[in-house]
Order: structure tokens, then C-alpha cells, then sequence
């Protein structure tokens, strides 16, 4: 009797102490986002890996568009290896980052699952800085130390 008096004492103590923050509904969120993260990554890396292999093939295609025709088919069959290779590792490693990137703020969207845009540059969140070392007194210089 007393552990029950002790865990409803408990339970209302900590409902108080997080009745006006946040907390609360991100800590009810969170089963949510889980669900969210773990089915994007097992659907969205598959969905992923195809778009990168897809958009690899394309690009190594493009290098040989001005050559001769010749040129053009042996590019075409050496870049199939080359874009599976590629589109495995990229898309590897794009599926589970749109997951955990996109399942905090939009749980079960199209970007979690690798449909929406697979940018090699997310969007940087509010308020982050994109460039460290970057000085607005200095101008920025190349490694060697002369300045671009």
C-alpha cells in the first residue's frame, strides 16, 4: 500500500515539474519519432541506394556526352560498375542520415524515407554556423596561406 501512496506521489511530482516546459511533449513524441527513424531506415536505404546509383550512372554518362560515339558506349558500359559501387556507398550512408535527420521535426514524411531531395547539403538548422573558421576581419586564405 504504501509503494502505491509512494509511485502516485511520485508520478504526480514529476507531471508537475514538467507542466509548463516542453519536455513533456517531446517525451511523447519520442516513441513516435523511434517508429519514425527506425522504418526510415529500413525503407529508406534501399529507396536511397537505387536514387544515388541512378543519379551516379547519369552523371558518369554526362562526362562522355562531346566524345565519339565509341567513347560514348565504353563510358556507358564502365560507368554501370563504377555508379553501383558509388550509388551502394552513398546511398548507405544518405538513407539512415534522412532518417535521423528528418524523423525529429516531420516524423513518417517523404524526406525520412529518401523520397524528397537527397542533397549531399542539408539544410543547416537555424541559428547553427555553417562555416567555423570563418573571421570577418580575416580574409579567408587556402591552406598555403595565400588568399583565394
Amino acid at each position: 500500500m504504501v509503494s502505491l501512496i509512494l509511485v502516485v506521489f511520485d508520478s504526480l511530482a514529476i507531471k508537475s515539474a514538467f507542466a509548463d516546459s516542453d519536455a513533456l511533449k517531446t517525451i511523447g513524441k519520442s516513441p513516435l519519432n523511434a517508429a519514425s527513424i527506425a522504418a526510415g531506415i529500413v525503407a529508406g536505404t534501399p529507396i536511397a541506394i537505387v536514387r544515388k546509383t541512378g543519379r551516379q550512372y547519369m552523371g558518369c554518362v554526362k562526362e562522355f556526352k562531346k566524345d565519339s560515339n565509341t567513347y560514348k558506349f565504353w563510358g556507358a558500359v564502365y560507368s554501370a560498375p563504377v555508379a553501383v559501387t558509388a550509388g551502394l556507398i552513398k546511398g548507405a550512408i544518405y538513407g539512415p542520415k534522412n532518417a535521423l535527420h528528418y524523423s525529429v521535426d516531420k516524423p513518417f514524411s517523404k524526406d525520412a524515407f529518401s523520397l524528397g531531395d537527397l542533397e549531399e547539403n542539408m539544410p543547416a538548422k537555424p541559428g547553427t554556423k555553417t562555416n567555423l573558421n570563418s573571421n570577418p576581419d580575416k580574409p579567408e586564405t587556402q591552406p598555403w596561406g595565400t588568399p583565394r
